[in-house]
C-alpha cells in the first residue's frame, strides 16, 4: 500500500478541490475521470424520412424530422421535449450516430468534425426500453463494464476503485451484490448510466430516462445526470412532458411539434418566449404542457409560426451562451460509415480482440452456470424424451422384424434435435439482441469477438443434452454396444443440433419471436420432404433428385442409418423362421442408402455448419450495424 497521494480536480468555477486518495488505484482512478474534454454539438437542416405502408413497389415516404437545426451546448443538461410521434427519439438516434440510413443534414462537433464515428466513440447512448444482463450482480456487471471499456494495462484493482466510486455517487454501493433482475425500475435506470460513465464518456444520450418510473425515482434519475453535466458532461436526454418540477433541472430544452422545432434555449426563458410570441400561460400553469397543447390542439398556423420565429432551430436568440459555428456536411461525417460510399471505418475499442472474447466467455459461463430454470428445463426435455422414446420402442435395435420401426426412432431422433435446437434459439434470443445492440453501439466489444464467444458458450450445452438423450435412448432401444457406432450416431446429432441452432439464431435475429417460431418451423418442411423418409429419390422424377442430396436432415438421417447398419455389422437377430429382412446391405437397397456414404454425410454436415455460422454472423451485422 503506497502512501497517501493529493490530487487537484478543479470544479467548473475554476476552484481547486482537494482529494485525499488512499492508493494509487484511486489516483489512476482520478485520472480516468478528468480525462474528457468538453463537446458541443451543433446540427443544421436534418431531415429523416421513413417507408409509408406497406407497398413493395411504390416508394412513398413519410417526413419524420424536417430540416431542424439546433444546439447541445458543451457542460450543459438539455432536454429534447415533444409529444408522442413528434420526433424525438430519431433526432436522438442520429445526433448519436445511432440512425445512419435515410438521414440528410449537417452535424458539427466543437465545431469540426470528419467523421461521425469520432462522435460516436465520445459518447454513451442509454436507450429507452435499456436491457440488462438479469443474472448478473451490478458488481458483476460493472466490472464486466470495466474490463472491455478500460485500457488494458490498467490494473484490475484501478478499475474497481472507478467501480466503486461510481456505484457510490448513483447510490447502489449497498446493492452490489443483488441481481439486475431484482432492481427496482429506478435502480436499472441508474445502473444502466452507470455502465456508460465507465469510459467516462464526455457526451450522454438518453432517450426518456424517466420511462416507466414514479416522480421520486425519477426526480433522482434527473438530479444525477444535471450533476454529471456539471462534471464538464454534454448530457441530452428526452422526455416526454416533464413536470415544472422536473423541468427545473435542465439547463436547456429542445422543443419538436410535428418533426420540426418549435422552441431551442434556455429553460428560463420558455416564458419570455411565449410572451414574444403573443401566447400568455395562465398563471400556475407548466409552460412546456401549455405550449405541447398548443402544437396538438392549435390550428396549422399557430405552429407555423413557433417554428417561423426559432427559425426552425437555427435562432440562438434564447440560449444563454450562443456560440457561433462553422460546419461540416453530414453526407463528408458519414462517407467511411455508409456502405454505398466508402469502406467501414473500424472502431478502435480499448481491450483487444482476445481479451473481449475471454471476458465475454466468461460472462456466457457465469449467465449459464445461474440460468437454472433453462438449463434445467433442457436436460429434463433430453431425459423424458430419452425415456419416452425407450420405453416405447425398447430393445427393437437388433431385430430383424422391427427393421423399419428402427428407422422410424432413427428418424425421431433427428426431429427431436432438429426441432428443439430451433425453437429455443427462435425464442431466446431475440431477448439477448438489445443487449448486444446497446454494448456493441456503445464501443463494449466487436461482433465478432460477441459471435465467436456466442458459440463456443453453445457448444458445450448441445454436446452434454445430445450426448445425454443419446446415452438414454441408444441404451434402452437395443442398439449395437458399440463405441464407434455410438460416437458417429452422436457426433451426427450434435452437429444438427449445431446447424439448426444457427439457423434459429438467424430467424431469431431478423425476425420477431412469434413471426419466427411460425416462419422457422415451417421452412424446415422441404428438408424433411426430402429426407429419404417419407419417399425415396428413386422414386420421384430425375429432376428432383438433387434436392435429396442437399437436404441436411437426409444426410443426417443418412449418417446415422449407416452409423447404426453400416460398417461390415453382423446380420439381424432372427426370432422367427424366416426374416426378410435380416441383412444390414439388403435394408440399406430398399432405403435407398448407400453405405460407403458416411463420410461425405458428415463433410456435408460439416461445411453447412460452416455456412449457418457465416449467416449468423451477417445477420447479425446487418441488424445491428449495418441497418443503422
Amino acid at each position: 500500500m503506497s502512501e497517501k497521494t493529493s490530487v487537484v480536480r478543479y470544479d467548473k468555477d475554476g476552484g481547486k478541490v482537494d482529494m485525499k486518495l488512499q492508493n494509487e488505484d484511486a489516483a489512476s482512478c482520478v485520472r480516468l475521470r478528468n480525462e474528457a474534454d468538453p463537446v458541443g454539438i451543433h446540427f443544421e437542416n436534418i431531415s429523416c424520412s421513413v417507408r409509408a405502408g406497406l407497398s413493395f413497389w411504390r416508394n412513398e415516404r413519410k417526413l419524420i424530422l424536417k430540416s431542424v437545426s439546433g444546439d447541445f451546448e458543451a457542460g450543459k443538461f438539455t432536454a429534447i421535449i415533444g409529444p408522442s410521434g413528434s420526433g424525438k427519439s430519431t433526432l436522438m438516434d442520429i445526433i448519436s450516430g445511432y440512425r445512419l440510413k435515410d438521414v440528410t443534414g449537417n452535424v458539427y462537433v466543437n465545431g469540426s468534425q470528419s467523421n461521425i464515428k469520432q462522435l460516436t466513440k465520445k459518447s454513451g447512448y442509454i436507450m429507452q426500453d435499456d436491457k440488462l444482463q438479469q443474472l448478473l450482480t451490478i458488481e458483476e456487471a460493472m466490472m464486466f463494464a470495466a474490463n472491455v471499456k478500460l485500457r488494458a494495462n490498467l490494473r484490475i484493482s484501478a478499475k474497481r476503485a472507478m467501480v466503486m466510486e461510481i456505484l457510490k455517487n448513483f447510490s447502489l454501493v449497498d446493492h452490489i451484490h443483488t441481481l439486475t433482475k431484482n432492481l427496482s425500475g429506478g435502480q436499472r435506470k441508474r445502473l444502466a448510466i452507470a455502465l456508460e460513465l465507465i469510459s467516462n464518456p464526455p457526451v450522454l444520450f438518453l432517450d426518456e430516462p424517466t420511462s416507466g418510473l414514479d416522480s421520486k425515482a425519477a426526480k433522482q434519475c434527473l438530479e444525477i445526470l444535471r450533476q454529471l453535466s456539471f462534471e464538464g458532461r454534454t448530457v441530452v436526454c428526452s422526455i416526454h412532458q416533464p413536470s415544472t418540477l422536473m423541468l427545473n433541472l435542465f439547463h436547456n430544452a429542445y422543443m419538436l411539434a410535428d418533426g420540426r422545432c418549435v422552441y431551442q434555449g434556455s429553460v428560463n426563458n420558455f416564458l419570455p418566449f411565449l410572451t414574444a410570441n403573443e401566447l400568455e400561460c395562465p398563471v400556475y400553469h407548466n409552460p412546456v404542457e401549455f405550449l405541447i397543447e398548443i402544437c396538438v390542439f392549435a390550428p396549422e398556423t399557430h405552429i407555423n409560426g413557433l417554428v417561423n420565429s426559432i427559425n426552425n432551430g437555427k435562432s440562438q436568440e434564447w440560449l444563454d451562451n450562443p456560440t457561433c459555428w462553422t460546419s461540416i456536411p453530414l453526407e463528408k461525417s458519414r462517407e467511411n460509415v455508409s456502405r454505398k460510399n466508402s469502406k467501414v471505418q473500424r472502431i478502435q475499442y480499448a481491450t483487444p480482440f482476445f481479451l473481449q472474447l475471454f471476458h465475454l466467455l466468461k460472462r456466457i459461463f457465469l449467465i449459464s452456470s445461474r440460468d437454472r430454470f433453462l438449463t434445467y428445463l433442457a436436460l429434463g426435455a433430453n431425459i423424458a424424451t430419452g425415456l419416452a422414446l425407450g420405453g416405447f420402442f425398447y430393445n427393437i435395435g437388433n431385430n430383424a422384424k422391427k427393421v423399419f420401426v428402427n428407422l422410424n426412432v432413427v428418424f425421431l431422433w433427428v426431429m427431436f434435435v432438429m426441432y428443439n435446437a430451433l425453437t429455443s434459439r427462435v425464442v431466446t434470443f431475440p431477448n439477448e439482441l438489445p443487449v448486444i445492440k446497446r454494448e456493441h453501439f456503445n464501443r463494449w466489444y466487436s461482433l465478432k469477438a460477441y459471435f465467436i464467444a456466442s458459440t463456443i458458450g453453445d457448444i458445450p450445452v448441445q454436446v452434454i443434452c445430445v450426448s445425454l438423450f443419446m446415452s438414454i435412448v441408444y441404451y434402452l432401444t437395443g442398439q449395437p454396444v458399440e463405441i464407434k457406432r455410438f460416437s458417429y450416431s452422436t457426433l451426427t446429432l450434435i452437429l444438427i443440433a449445431i446447424i439448426f441452432q444457427d439457423y434459429g439464431i438467424c430467424v431469431g435475429t431478423l425476425l420477431d419471436v412469434q413471426t419466427g417460431f411460425i416462419f422457422g418451423v415451417f421452412s424446415t418442411f422441404p428438408w424433411v420432404m426430402f429426407s429419404g423418409f417419407f419417399l425415396y429419390a428413386r422414386d420421384t422424377p430425375q429432376i428432383f433428385r438433387k434436392l435429396f442430396d442437399l437436404s441436411i436432415v437426409r444426410r443426417g438421417f443418412e449418417a446415422i442409418v449407416i452409423s447404426l447398419i453400416g460398417f461390415d455389422r453382423k446380420p439381424f437377430a432372427c426370432y422367427d423362421v424366416f426374416c426378410a429382412f435380416r441383412f444390414p446391405e439388403f435394408v440399406s437397397r430398399i432405403i435407398d442408402i448407400d453405405l460407403d456414404n458416411f463420410e461425405k454425410d458428415i463433410m456435408f454436415l460439416v461445411i453447412t455448419l460452416l455456412i449457418t455460422k457465416l449467416c449468423c454472423f451477417f445477420a447479425l451485422m446487418y441488424k445491428i450495424s449495418w441497418k443503422r
